[in-house]
């Protein structure tokens, strides 16, 4: 059964897909960077995580009335852009979410996927496991496969896998957040207060550095709108649904960062254990370990349901070169199929050959080293932070003509609306210059530093300020020049206007509604 043909989504799918695609490896993994970059100060690490929440919520409540938009042929968020800011907008939000976003992130998920696996077999078996990263490149690609043909396949199934993962994977957080909040006098495994005993002093530059991977945490909130097609009575579940499942997160990131501060641990393994006695430090590891292994999973499953059904978009409009051409020979199906693996594989060559080829330097010092995953986390944050400017500019474009767009009977409250309209759209600017500055002004103060990047296998090797700003510089350049190069190849290779093709289409439709309706009224 095709995707095409399973049944929708109802509410409590739908909300767990996207708390499932936001709550994952972020808030178990990201956290510890944020401590990292934040130089373990209490404060720095805590308002980071409360000022992504409010630019997420924020965002998340704009949104909630925009997803009333009227459909197009265009899903989520590039209908959003289509319809605020012009066909142009639509056109650019399609290709770069769907070819850049979902396309790069997809293929990193997985790698984590297999870097959180081996972790859980470790934890459970008591056993050291060490692996060359190019095994975990290899497995990752496994389960990018596997989760991208489940979510083509059938996408009620993915909603229940996603259901089902979005539950387990809350009784760890669930766990920790009032482990370390009732018992933040407890250090079992060396904690410590870092408002009261801070490591280093409150940056306000460290904490901004701090932001992508914030924001990455808190990033999919309107995957739900990618696969708006699939969802029962979307135009009246969908904003809800991101209103609700984003107060939900921001409360539990919330009350997870301030946790996590209070005793010094940036994973949610390591808080646990802090709180109770070392002589349950194996279950405390084997449990959390196998939460997050569900919650990985359930992560990487939601994230490859929008992925799918957004790469489906573009071939059916032919919005990525060759597909036109290609659907004169092969069914839509086959040519979709080719183009998913296709994206991937274009996203391995960018992120396995510099993982395993290039040398990076040790973290002590002592020479250079192959394999690690430092830029695989690198990789996995500024997609986030550049997508947070496209929401920006989506709630920016559609307040100036929202009357225009949709029912009154269907807005928020005016004065929530334009609050959060106001709050989300500077507070995403300010981090994002800030960001710019803050980094540039890393590599001027210390050129060869880390970064702070790094998971798993990060086998003591270090991305340094410089490194990370370039690929920063790469993602901008992929971002802004690749939508042009495919639509200027369109033109070349299928011999059509991209742009154009999103108007006619949607004139299509309308005199599809009016001959319905026409003959509706002949035969009454």
């Amino acid at each position: 059964m095709l995707i095409k043909s399973s049944r929708k989504l109802g509410f409590f799918a739908a909300l767990s897909m996207l708390v499932g695609s936001v709550v994952g490896i972020g808030i178990f993994f990201k956290n510890n960077s944020v401590a990292n970059i934040t130089e373990h100060n209490g404060y720095a690490w805590l308002f980071a995580w409360i000022i992504g929440g409010l630019i997420s919520l924020f965002a998340a409540i704009n949104f909630s009335e925009i997803s009333f938009l009227k459909q197009t042929k265009l899903n989520g968020l590039a209908n959003w852009a289509y319809q605020s800011a012009g066909k142009k907008a639509g056109y650019l939000v399609l290709f770069s979410y769907s070819f850049y976003y979902l396309g790069i992130l997809a293929l990193i998920l997985g790698i984590f996927s297999s870097e959180i696996t081996v972790w859980f077999i470790q934890t459970a078996s008591g056993s050291e496991i060490f692996l060359p990263f190019y095994l975990h490149l290899l497995i990752g690609a496994v389960f990018v496969v596997f989760f991208t043909t489940l979510n083509y396949i059938s996408v009620k199934v993915s909603g229940y896998f996603a259901l089902v993962s979005t539950i387990l994977k809350f009784i760890p957080l669930v766990f920790a957040v009032f482990a370390g909040i009732l018992f933040p006098n407890t250090y079992n495994a060396a904690g410590s207060n870092t408002f009261l005993n801070p490591e280093k002093s409150f940056n306000f530059s460290k904490l901004i550095l701090a932001l992508p991977a914030v924001l990455f945490a808190y990033d999919s909130f309107l995957s739900v709108g990618s696969i708006h097609n699939k969802v029962e009575n979307a135009n009246k579940r969908v904003p809800l649904i991101i209103t609700v499942g984003m107060i939900i997160i921001v409360i539990v990131y919330t009350l997870i960062g301030l946790s996590s501060a209070l005793h010094n641990k940036g994973t949610i393994n390591d808080l646990i254990q802090d709180v109770f006695p070392k002589s349950a430090e194996r279950s405390i590891s084997i449990f959390v370990a196998f939460f997050l292994l569900v919650s990985t999973y359930g992560v990487t499953n939601s994230l490859n349901a929008a992925f799918v059904n957004q790469i489906t978009d573009l071939v059916k409009l032919n919005a990525i070169v060759g597909s036109a051409s290609l659907k004169k020979k092969f069914n839509v199906e086959k040519v979709t199929i080719f183009y998913l693996f296709s994206i991937l594989f274009f996203w391995s060559l960018i992120v396995y050959i510099p993982s395993i080829a290039i040398p990076f330097p040790k973290s002590d010092n002592s020479g250079h080293g192959f394999g690690t995953d430092v830029l695989v986390d690198a990789m996995s944050n500024f997609p986030s932070l550049i997508f947070f400017g496209v929401y920006m500019t989506i709630i920016i474009a559609y307040s100036r003509k929202k009357n225009q767009l949709v029912d009154k009977s269907k807005q928020i409250n005016k004065y929530l609306f334009w609050i959060a309209a106001v709050i989300s759209s500077v507070l995403i600017f300010t981090t994002i210059i800030a960001f710019i500055y803050t980094q540039i002004q890393a590599v001027a103060n210390d050129i060869n530093s880390s970064s702070g990047a790094g998971l798993f296998a990060a086998n003591g090797l270090i991305l340094t300020n410089l490194g990370n700003f370039l690929i920063f510089i790469f993602h901008l350049f992929i971002f802004i020049a690749f939508s042009f190069i495919n639509s200027y190849l369109i033109k070349i290779v299928d011999k059509i206007d991209i742009f154009n093709n999103f108007e006619q289409r949607e004139i299509e439709i309308s005199e599809i509604m009016l001959d319905e309706i026409s003959n509706s009224k002949l035969n009454n």
